[in-house]
């Protein structure tokens, strides 16, 4: 996101290239200039039929040395617009022609259980609504006119606020939503998760261009199965596919993953429960030995039970 109030119609994925291409434009002027030769006028009486030619043809003449000039520069011009490779967003196009450029900013929230991790530095969970409440902030000041959406992952077709503008009144109101969500019991489908993005811009078929932030603990479980690293910063087909899909018709789209887990957060499981000394029947006591697992990086040798 920038702060320019400015849109820019046509950006190059090569600018320097085409700076390049501008300046020697000027080669072309340089040796019109230089071709031009210095003489002495003599007058010679049998050479007035051909000076009166000539001034006849002069006009024409000149016209068409100015044409020339004009195509060979145009022609070096157009040979470095090609290697720079303009391009125009849909969203560009549409500013142009006197629209407002507007992009719909799609929150994210991952509210599954593995959120409500607890440590000194507070939850995942906290530190997610608080990311998203400075980069709504953020687009409230830079881009005022775009419309801001979120979503949770466990109820992704229950849109917390949907394609709202950040005026002082909504404002308010999102912030209030937001500081009343609460963290789920469920795990997340992340394929559900991503289609149901993609079911939500196609919805409005006046989206041109789409931000989608995506703020989670990324958890190795959810994510690394499906293509993705434990960092999240790489997509597996199957998250991508709906989402591609949408921004197939030259539709803008950008996604960014904010990672607000711990690095180095303890992971300790119960995986295995059995009974000892046999059935217990009641009125009678019985030996449960439990199975406990250190998934984390830190050697521990207590488990506290609670």
């Amino acid at each position: 996101m920038t702060g320019s109030a400015v849109s820019t119609l046509a950006a190059f994925v090569a600018p320097a290239l085409l700076g390049m291409g501008a300046a020697a434009m000027s080669v072309p002027i340089l040796i019109h200039l230089l071709a031009r030769r210095r003489f002495k006028r003599i007058r010679w009486a049998a050479m007035d039929f051909l000076i009166d030619a000539e001034r006849r043809n002069r006009r024409r003449i000149r016209m068409e040395e100015w044409i020339l000039l004009a195509l060979r520069c145009l022609a070096i011009f157009l040979l470095g617009l090609m290697v720079a490779r303009p391009f125009l967003s849909p969203a560009d196009v549409s500013a142009a022609w006197g629209g407002a450029r507007q992009t719909e900013r799609v929150f994210v929230l991952d509210d599954s259980f593995s959120m409500g991790y607890a440590s000194p530095d507070g939850t995942p969970f906290a530190r997610a609504k608080e990311a998203v409440r400075r980069l709504v902030a953020r687009v409230r000041e830079d881009s005022p006119d775009d419309t801001v959406t979120i979503l949770r992952m466990t109820a992704v077709d229950q849109p917390v606020v949907a394609g709202v503008f950040l005026d002082d009144t909504q404002w308010e109101q999102l912030l209030e939503r937001l500081e009343g969500l609460t963290i789920s019991e469920r795990g997340i489908d992340l394929p559900g998760v991503f289609s149901g993005i993609a079911d939500y811009l196609s919805r409005d078929t006046d989206i041109l261009s789409a931000a989608v932030y995506v703020i989670s603990d990324f958890q190795r479980t959810d994510w690394a199965q499906r293509g993705a690293s434990s960092s999240g910063a790489r997509f597996g087909p199957a998250l991508s596919e709906a989402l591609e899909a949408w921004a197939v018709d030259d539709r803008g789209l950008s996604v960014t993953l904010v990672n607000v887990g711990e690095k180095d957060a303890g992971n300790t499981a119960v995986i295995g429960l059995s009974l000892r000394g046999g059935q217990v029947v009641a009125g009678t006591t019985g030996i449960v030995e439990a199975q406990v697992a250190n998934h984390a990086a830190q050697i521990r040798d207590r488990f506290p039970c609670g």
